[in-house]
């Protein structure tokens, strides 16, 4: 537990002395101490708006990839090169959820 809290102390701090990171953090910061302090607050999205931001999350992911795999981001050290097993996984999501949105652009991201 103490090197957990160690791991995260240093990645807190990293992540801290980028601006771009801090500005994030700091706006964010205040979001979601409202959020917690009210035990009884509605989720802050829709389901639809949920599974929509996440699918543009994905979709954000394959942009900044050179090879429009999918790859993750790590606060501290940026995105990552793609992951071609989770991708891959990915693939039947944002075709279904392109089928029940009716969007063509994100079949034609997702096969491509």
């Amino acid at each position: 537990m103490i090197q957990s809290a160690k791991r995260y102390a240093y990645f807190l701090i990293k992540t801290l002395n980028n601006p771009i990171n801090r500005t994030f953090f700091i706006r964010n910061l205040k979001q979601w101490k409202t959020i917690y302090q009210n035990k009884h607050h509605s989720p802050p999205y829709t389901f639809d708006e949920a599974l929509e931001k996440a699918t543009n999350w994905l979709l954000l992911s394959q942009s900044k990839m050179k090879d429009n795999g999918i790859g993750s981001f790590k606060i501290a050290a940026g995105w990552s090169s793609s992951y071609p097993e989770t991708t891959g996984y990915i693939i039947p999501s944002l075709l279904k959820y392109a089928s029940l949105s009716n969007n063509t652009e994100i079949i034609k991201k997702a096969i491509s």
